[in-house]
């Protein structure tokens, strides 16, 4: 990712190539509800190549990051409670601790990782509202631009207010990324978290 183009000569472009795979109910639901409204100011690349995905990363302005599937606490459903054998509910929810009736889960992505090291602006759903944990988590709106899925119109009018800044977020995002994900960190976070177990 060393080979990156200034932003402001960066194609108005955001690259959404995600490989055909099951459980990502988060993406389907975003390529109902938000991408039409990116798309509206917004070339969008769906060209799926391992060849140039980093060529095109250093010379897009942004990048979709997201992943992952809703779950539903089926342990919370009185329906299902009230069946005469659950143990298969019995056992998952033994396994998972759900904070809301339904989550997102698996909503790490490298991609979100790559489009960070690249500098691009990086679209991921809101980790504060949606509830992804992170050691050091990112700023929305400072790192990266956060998804609301009860308002994906709305994110895309604040972006587009907020064009002024894209450079600076997307700057910003990249620093974020280096600082407290590249391989020293978080290695040194591997071992105090030994440390601190083993003391």
């Amino acid at each position: 990712c060393s080979n990156q183009v200034t932003f402001s000569d960066r194609k108005r472009s955001v690259l959404r190539n995600f490989r055909p795979s099951g459980g990502q109910s988060v993406r389907e639901c975003l390529d109902l509800a938000f991408m039409p409204h990116l798309e509206a100011s917004f070339e969008i690349d769906r060209v799926i190549s391992q060849e140039n995905h980093f060529e095109r990363l250093s010379r897009y302005m942004g990048c979709v990051a997201y992943g992952g599937a809703f779950r539903s606490d089926f342990s919370r459903n009185p329906f299902v409670l009230n069946l005469p054998s659950n143990a298969a509910v019995k056992y998952w929810s033994s396994l998972v601790t759900f904070l809301k009736e339904t989550v997102v889960v698996r909503w790490d992505s490298w991609r979100w990782w790559e489009s960070l090291a690249c500098g691009c602006l990086t679209f991921h759903l809101d980790f504060e509202k949606y509830g992804f944990l992170l050691p050091v988590a990112p700023e929305p709106w400072v790192h990266y631009i956060p998804i609301d899925l009860s308002d994906p119109r709305g994110t895309v009018s604040r972006l587009m207010e907020a064009e002024p800044d894209w450079a600076k977020i997307a700057a910003a995002g990249k620093q974020w990324a280096l600082e407290h994900y590249s391989p020293h960190p978080t290695a040194a976070r591997f071992v105090k978290s030994i440390v601190s177990v083993t003391a």
